[in-house]
């Protein structure tokens, strides 16, 4: 049965009891086939309630729920696009919400692509049990810009406390390789944390600034030397370590037997002149560089070691002095 208007044919009923709309001449595959248009469910306004779709019945033994399928062209019954379940098996777990993939020309056949599990409200994309609210295998991309500047994630643990977050972590975008990067900002005033930004700070080129705007102390943004992380106040720890990758660069070569072992005077001259000791670096090229922590400790254990080799020559010449001052006050008690 055609029902028809204009000359058009609007809907159409099979023999077998399948209802097309808007399909035309096409073979009617499945019981409402809704084609080149839309289904639109429009709210009641006075009836206390708005429009509903109640789907319900079962696809079959393994998934055991409801189908809505999504596809371009029907063929047979085949669904070239996707699907979404909703996945009964028997109270499992993981039964929930489930949206599917099959295309059969790409060769995706029925592949799960999201779930949100009824039991936990958690949602997987790429996992079937999601262990979080949002579980993501493989991998998440943030990208755009918000109006102050480039994608950010933010952390609140009460939003009507904190509409804005307590935390936030924004790419900050920038021509100026020294400038953009990884922000970690405070964009709410609490918990004695002042809001701003650069509390933590990660640029283009790897650099790691604390408590630090690049764009304010520096040139271009550019933070000195080849370092890779710059810290404002200080740090306070137990313990630190410095890690020493070459047993060349510890100075135990002081006291290899071809080491040239400068004589004292010779310091003497060198410290008279230049102010500093041999090797060492000077105040001026601190001032300029800064310290190498690893190197300066390096160069001290040089001159320890230096000294050491010092105080066991002079100590051999004492003992020599004492054994002939002891030896002339013996020849001098026998005669």
């Amino acid at each position: 049965m055609a029902f028809s208007t204009s000359s058009t044919e609007r809907m159409r009923i099979t023999s077998g009891g399948l209802i097309g709309i808007g399909t035309g001449n096409t073979t009617i595959t499945q019981k409402l086939q809704l084609m080149g248009g839309n289904l639109l469910l429009d709210y009641a306004s006075g009836t206390g309630g708005g429009s509903n779709l109640y789907l319900g019945g079962v696809t079959n033994s393994s998934q055991n729920g409801m189908r809505m399928s999504f596809y371009n062209s029907p063929t047979a019954g085949v669904f070239k696009n996707g699907y979404i379940d909703v996945h009964t098996n028997g109270g499992t777990p993981t039964d929930g919400l489930l949206f599917r993939l099959e295309d059969g020309v790409a060769g995706i056949g029925n592949t799960e692509r999201m779930r949100i599990v009824a039991k936990t409200g958690n949602v997987g994309i790429g996992i079937s049990d999601p262990l979080q609210k949002l579980h993501v295998a493989s991998g998440i991309m943030i990208s755009g810009l918000n109006p102050g500047g480039g994608p950010m994630l933010l952390f609140s643990d009460n939003v009507a406390a904190s509409p804005a977050g307590r935390w936030g972590i924004e790419y900050v975008p920038n021509p100026n390789p020294n400038l953009a990067g990884m922000n970690f900002w405070v964009p709410w005033s609490g918990n004695n944390v002042s809001p701003g930004n650069h509390y933590l700070f990660l640029n283009d080129k790897g650099k790691i600034s604390m408590g630090i705007n690049p764009a304010d102390i520096c040139p271009n943004g550019a933070l000195p030397g080849n370092y890779r992380l710059y810290v404002k106040d200080g740090i306070l720890t137990e313990k630190v370590k410095v890690a020493n990758y070459c047993s060349n660069n510890w100075a135990d070569y002081v006291f290899a037997p071809d080491y040239q072992l400068k004589p004292l005077a010779e310091v003497e001259s060198f410290i008279a002149q230049n102010k500093h000791l041999p090797g060492i670096p000077s105040a001026s090229e601190i001032e300029k560089e800064g310290l190498d922590l690893a190197d300066m400790l390096s160069k001290q254990m040089a001159k320890i070691e230096e000294l050491t080799l010092h105080t066991i020559a002079l100590n051999k010449r004492l003992e020599k002095l004492e054994a002939e001052n002891a030896a002339l006050k013996q020849k001098t008690n026998d005669e």
